[in-house]
């Protein structure tokens, strides 16, 4: 076990911070491009030109978000949130009984839904 946390702290003391920072800034930019398709993974990579603003000395530390981006994929989300939960407060309301006389029942009607 010795080992195995010497080892580790070998590597990451051997690891150049500025190589640390590129690969954070390439996770920023591939969380914006999921946030963009909406959780999915057909994007490309970002680039922006890292090597070249390290050389000029403008490599940022974070990458700022699309605030556009952000704020439409969270009003999506909460408005699929908000249609779940009418669902569910109707599927609350039901007032279900064992009966097996009953005809079948068209759920989507009893839950007023228009599919």
């Amino acid at each position: 076990m010795v080992d195995i946390v010497d080892n580790t702290e070998r590597a990451w003391s051997d690891v150049d911070p500025a190589t640390l920072n590129a690969n954070f800034l390439t996770l920023q930019g591939c969380m914006m491009e999921v946030i963009r398709c909406a959780g999915g993974s057909k994007y490309k990579i970002p680039h922006m030109k890292k090597a070249v603003l390290t050389a000029k000395g403008r490599l940022p530390l974070s990458i700022e978000a699309d605030a556009g981006v952000v704020n439409a994929k969270l009003a999506s989300e909460v408005a699929k949130t908000l249609e779940m939960s009418d669902v569910c407060t109707e599927l609350e309301r039901l007032d279900v009984v064992e009966d097996s006389d009953d005809e079948e029942l068209d759920i989507p009607s009893v839950l007023g839904l228009n599919i």
